[in-house]
């Protein structure tokens, strides 16, 4: 990579597109198709207009929230086992006829997505509701095969114009009905949470930042994407969530530091470094009451429990009794949070809750030690192969997803919604299968864990327009 280029800002919205390959074509019908199948679908999911719209999460007393998670846990409409249904049988479907993208299985992460497929799986004879445990095991076998057939369907720049979309329009949807049924964005107490949580909602927020500030400039004017990425950012801040928002700096700075040729990554990384330290050394030289409005700012002005992380610290001290009495299996997948741990746990910290805000916390408690231990193997491997693929193909659409997992990371540090089925986390779960499954190749290219030779055979995408589109990844001469 040349050394001239340079960290990528605002200035510079989506310039991710300086050496153009194939793998950055677009089939734009294909897209649409896939935003109007996602949006109802992960609507319906994962949205509630009547219990978040209008509403402050102050306004609800604690025994409504709990018993708002006894009934997700002990009921599951019909209508969304039909939703999960069809987007796995779509994405079956999907995964059956489209050929325009090879399989290029990657062992390392392959073996350890289906040595965490499997503890899933066997999860369900040590769980204390098998009954559950099943359930919730064919609902996520639902989103696995889907998200794989949907990982073929899309290539990496398809995946960011569906990200992008949909998060704009789910979000933008979320502050109508907000406003709509009483919000008052003009006020300081008000947080933005639409239909919603807010922390989720924020998770919306900045995955629809990262999709706007990796946006290349060829697919549309720049001022669309700085408007996007403004409106998300704006209102990631209204959802007053700190750990999304760090996160997002996390990611955005990640991203900007891939594109950068292996030196000057280094380079700026030091640099980055001793501009932190520097930061350091004047935070201590500051006054008592110029700390105190430092902190007050950073928190965004929620001060209250602060030094707790707002109940986390307590929380997960008791969880912990929990975890080691389960350390190498876990109450398993998803079945931890039944009514009478809620009520325990509840009673204990006195607010209600069904999550550890802790994403690798929440994976001990349904799937112990060896759980956590393959879903980060696999997590880890895939942010490698990521990384490996946008420095291959140059394509916009891995550098979103590179973001995507330095986000899902961050967050996860803090907040639990990466460790359930969510639409985030089904967009990063159909970016990850689409590098450990159908990795980016071209003659003789060498990936980080083996060789291998590209087949000429593949045959197009049955039923698709138009000519054979030139396959992804091509390494350009």
């Amino acid at each position: 990579m040349s050394s001239s280029v340079a960290m990528s800002g605002f200035a510079d919205f989506g310039g991710y597109d300086d050496t153009p390959t194939d793998a950055g074509s677009i089939r734009w019908g294909r897209v649409l198709w896939v935003v109007a199948f996602f949006l109802p679908v992960f609507y319906y999911i994962d949205h509630d207009a009547e219990a978040f719209a209008g509403r402050q999460v102050a306004d609800e007393t604690e025994d409504d929230i709990a018993d708002q998670y006894v009934d997700e846990i002990e009921g599951g409409s019909g209508l969304r086992k039909l939703v999960l249904i069809t987007y796995g049988v779509t994405g079956l479907w999907c995964l059956m006829q489209c050929r325009d993208r090879e399989w290029n299985v990657q062992r390392f992460a392959a073996l350890a997505t289906c040595a965490l497929m499997a503890w899933i799986l066997l999860s369900v004879f040590w769980s204390l509701n098998p009954g559950l445990t099943f359930k919730r095991i064919v609902a996520f076998g639902m989103v696995f095969v889907g998200s794989l057939g949907y990982a073929r369907l899309l290539r990496a720049d398809e995946l960011l114009a569906v990200s992008l979309a949909t998060f704009a329009l789910l979000i933008g949807n979320s502050f109508f009905l907000d406003v709509v049924n009483g919000g008052k964005p003009w006020d300081l107490d008000y947080r933005f949470g639409g239909t919603l949580h807010p922390n989720l909602q924020s998770t919306y927020c900045a995955m629809l930042c990262l999709a706007a500030y990796c946006t290349p400039k060829k697919y549309g004017s720049q001022w669309v994407a700085r408007a996007l990425f403004f409106m998300g950012i704006v209102l990631l801040i209204q959802t007053q969530s700190r750990t999304s928002l760090f996160a997002l700096l996390a990611a955005l700075g990640m991203v900007s530091l891939v594109k950068l040729s292996s030196t000057l990554r280094w380079q700026t990384a030091l640099l980055l470094l001793l501009v932190v330290s520097i930061t350091t050394i004047a935070i201590a030289s500051f006054s008592e009451g110029q700390r105190k409005g430092l902190t007050e700012a950073a928190l965004m002005g929620r001060t209250e429990q602060s030094g707790t992380l707002s109940g986390r610290v307590p929380l997960w001290q008791e969880l912990t009794r929990f975890a080691s009495a389960r350390p190498l299996t876990g109450y398993g997948f998803e079945s931890f949070w039944t009514p009478e741990n809620i009520d325990a746990v509840m009673r204990s910290q006195k607010w209600a809750l069904q999550s550890a805000h802790n994403s690798y916390f929440e994976t001990v408690l349904q799937l112990g030690l060896p759980g956590l231990v393959f879903a980060c193997v696999m997590v880890l491997a895939s942010f490698n192969l990521t990384q490996a693929a946008y420095e291959h193909t140059r394509a916009s659409g891995y550098a979103y997803m590179y973001g995507v997992l330095g986000f899902g990371m961050a967050n996860s540090l803090l907040e639990s919604n990466f460790a359930k089925l969510k639409y985030p986390t089904v967009i990063a779960l159909i970016g990850v299968l689409g590098v450990i499954a159908f990795y980016p190749a071209s003659d003789s290219y060498e990936v980080p864990y083996l060789k291998f030779r590209r087949r000429r055979d593949a045959a197009p995408c049955r039923g698709a327009a138009g000519r054979d589109h030139a396959r992804e990844g091509r390494q350009i001469a």
